[in-house]
């Protein structure tokens, strides 16, 4: 139910205490613009109140050892990874793994972590139990906050182990930020992010930490000066504005009531004991209203769930400040809050002598008559017991909520696709190793498991509009139609309606023929399909078939259609592999074809990218030079949509051979420039004296000549060791694919045997 904001990392974190001695919690807020859809499950980091150490097994494991791997070892200076492993929330099941180890020799904390905070660039925040000895800031006192850089912030995400190195800094100064000497200090915290200011949350950095403030403090301030004129109380959350900083560091805070506890829902029907951790999901200003995680003491209030307080995490999903703008009526908690227009913050007023007021405790009668009550209903958001939080060391001290958003366990801020699911899958090395688990371990020694990004700019694969063509970011994560000119970017680069194929973000690119009568791709560059069913009316979704709900689907638009949503799938389609080819293995009426050859190389496309060829000839020689077969020749044409085009000079040029019983037979590439073009005219020509060199990539000649829409092609090779004729099969019958870029032009071939030579002719 995590909720995040597209370009903002749309959450406020703030996080926990203990029992009784100061504890932060830090945490980022979204702010601005409409609520987002809530994602996936996210990531929860928490501290836990371990006399020594603790063991945390995985909520289903079954041998439950730290030997089998199904549990962790943890103490208070140390934090645990729990990745959900159960669906909605609450969130009752967690996989464990150790997420940071204090007493590392360059972290060397050895105090309960106290609180913490995950910005978006894995920069951690924290508070501990004492003061204490860290490299970078030398005293750090329990009322100040650390902000600790990981030398390499994926690396508990990515299965490369838990954090023990990195760089600190001191983020805010407890004694100068504080301003009355009687507060205690603070037992959660949380910074709302305005513009750029998470940016911030850098201990490399010299830019101040100017992110407004939000918190309670331990034992509140009922008396004297209070903060700024604000009294409060130990379960009422204030925020700060940072007002004086050196060295980036905030020394100086301007306060106001930001959510008075013990009024929500009304007096009498709020939180009377203390907030100890806070998380903002998202929050929005202009109704001063969000959802924010958080642990609590004391008995439990009216309409909140049962629960255990050391546990359970619970949620708030209501609004926040005491005031009132003057004289717009916009909710704020100071005047920071109101339109320019505004005079003031109306909080409320002193029943007796109408004095300002921002609480019951700014009165000397006590009672404050506020302007704005807060209001929220109250849900369980993690249940610590079912996750197996069960023994008495085993409380939550702090936590942090790291939003992942897609679910494929890479944090927001560090995904490179956090919209769609890219796990981690290649190793970063330069050879070929992989690992599909996801985990470092499967990698090479030193190498780190990433996730697929072919070109290599930033961009996760699935979410890059120019996937594997230079575009410097320009129009990477355009939705839909690339607008004329990206962010980033001064004019469009590739997009849906430039003409060229871009996988996987679009699944057809026909230029100016998108959408138009007739055209196999449509006007957002996913590809056209027909409804199973007469009038077989063009498709491309299944919904849009008259008889959906009665199992008629879309064929040809690559989704076998499920009926009813729930993995129903709809009886007309057997298969839906979103091409036009009808002797592959799945027919151009979505029925699965007994016997039928695969296309290889062409798995990434899709409708009229992928063409049946009418093959005139193809010729194999089984000549002395060489065992086994080893020249082949081709000729042939196809006909293209309107608006598809090949460039031979300038893109990748494959012939494939396969069959069923072996696969692939032969493939060989010619690269970009290789193919010369003649002039001006659409004729393209590759010639290599050399091609029976072993070694060599076999093309001998070949040739492409396209007219209006009709490319014809002859090619010929000679290569060492073809394929044999037993893996061809006697009589052979294969498939012959040509690959130039993004289009495949493909047709099933049969031969016969003349001597050396086998003689092929295309089958219908």
């Amino acid at each position: 139910m995590n909720q995040f904001e597209t370009g903002t990392w749309g959450f406020l974190r703030a996080r926990t205490r203990g029992a009784g001695l100061a504890a932060i919690a830090l945490m980022l807020v979204a702010v601005g613009g409409e609520q987002p859809a809530r994602g996936a499950e996210p990531l929860i980091v928490i501290s836990v109140t371990a006399s020594g150490t603790t063991t945390l097994c995985n909520t289903f494991c079954t041998t439950c050892t730290v030997m089998s791997g199904e549990c962790i070892v943890v103490g208070e200076e140390d934090l645990a990874l729990c990745k959900p492993a159960s669906t909605g929330l609450p969130i009752t099941a967690c996989n464990w793994s150790k997420f940071l180890v204090g007493t590392a020799a360059n972290l060397q904390i050895n105090q309960q972590i106290r609180a913490l905070d995950v910005a978006p660039n894995g920069n951690l925040t924290m508070v501990v139990l004492n003061d204490t000895m860290v490299p970078g800031v030398s005293n750090l006192k329990k009322q100040d906050v650390a902000v600790l850089n990981p030398i390499d912030p994926a690396k508990p995400y990515l299965g490369g182990g838990p954090y023990d190195d990195g760089t600190f800094k001191l983020y805010l100064d407890g004694n100068l930020s504080q301003q009355d000497a009687a507060a205690k200090p603070w037992d959660a915290f949380a910074l709302l992010p305005q513009g750029n200011c998470q940016d911030h949350v850098d201990a490399t950095g010299t830019a101040n930490y100017d992110c407004p403030i939000v918190g309670s403090l331990t034992g509140g301030a009922t008396s004297g000066t209070g903060l700024d004129g604000v009294h409060f109380e130990n379960e009422d959350l204030l925020r700060c504005i940072p007002d004086a900083f050196s060295g980036g560091t905030v020394e100086g805070c301007h306060f106001s009531m930001f959510l008075e506890a013990d009024r929500i829902n009304g007096a009498g029907n709020g939180i009377n004991g203390d907030i100890e951790a806070i998380e903002f999901l998202d929050f929005t200003p202009s109704t001063m209203s969000g959802h924010m995680v958080f642990k609590m003491s004391g008995a439990n209030p009216p309409g909140f769930p049962a629960h255990d307080n050391g546990k359970d995490l619970l949620l708030y999903d209501g609004t926040f400040g005491a005031g009132l703008c003057v004289p717009s009526g916009q909710p704020c908690a100071g005047i920071e809050d109101c339109p320019m227009t505004d005079s003031s913050c109306n909080t409320g007023s002193c029943a007796i002598g109408g004095a300002a007021c921002a609480s019951d405790d700014d009165c000397a009668s006590g009672v404050c008559n506020v302007a704005r009550t807060p209001t929220a209903t109250v849900t369980k958001y993690f249940d610590g017991v079912q996750v197996g939080l069960s023994g008495s060391g085993q409380s939550i001290e702090a936590f942090a909520i790291v939003p992942d958003a897609d679910g494929d366990n890479v944090p927001d801020g560090l995904d490179n696709c956090p919209t769609v699911s890219n796990p981690p899958s290649l190793c970063s090395g330069p050879g070929p190793e992989t690992c599909p688990s996801g985990l470092s371990s499967e990698c090479p020694s030193g190498e780190t498991c990433l996730q697929a990004d072919a070109d290599q700019d930033g961009v996760g694969d699935p979410c890059d509009q120019c996937n594997g063509r230079p575009d410097a970011g320009a129009c990477d994560n355009c939705p839909g139609n690339c607008p004329v000119a990206c962010a980033g970017g001064s004019a469009v680069e590739c997009g849906c309606g430039d003409g060229i194929f871009d996988f996987p973000s679009e699944q057809c690119d026909l230029g100016m023929s998108n959408g138009t009568m007739g055209s196999p791709c449509s006007a957002t560059c996913t590809i056209m399909g027909k409804c199973t069913r007469p009038p077989n009316a063009p498709c491309t979704q299944g919904s849009e078939c008259p008889q959906f709900a009665m199992g008629e689907g879309c064929c040809g638009n690559n989704v076998r259609d499920d009926v009813d949503g729930m993995g129903g799938i709809t009886p007309d389609e057997d298969c839906d592999d979103g091409n036009v080819i009808d002797n592959d293995v799945c027919s151009n009426i979505c029925k699965q074809v007994p016997g039928g050859i695969a296309i290889l190389g062409c798995e990434d496309l899709t409708g009229p990218n992928i063409l049946p060829a009418a093959i005139k000839v193809t010729k194999f020689k089984d000549t002395p030079e060489a065992p086994d077969i080893d020249r082949w020749k081709t000729k042939g044409e196809a006909i293209f949509a309107t608006g598809l085009t090949i460039d031979p000079d300038s893109e990748d040029t494959r012939i494939i051979y396969n069959n069923t019983p072996s696969g692939e037979l032969f493939s060989s590439t010619l690269g970009p420039g290789n193919f010369v073009q003649n002039g001006t005219k659409l004729k393209w020509k590759f010639k290599d004296k050399e091609a029976d060199v072993p070694g060599s990539p076999s093309w001998r000649k070949g040739k492409f000549t396209s007219k209006t829409n009709k490319i014809k092609f002859t090619c010929d090779g000679r290569k060492t060791a073809l394929f044999t004729s037993a893996e061809a099969g006697m009589p052979p019958t294969m498939r012959q694919t040509l690959r130039v870029g993004d289009v495949c032009i493909t047709g099933i071939i049969q031969c016969i045997t003349k001597g050396p030579t086998l003689k092929c002719a295309v089958v219908p």
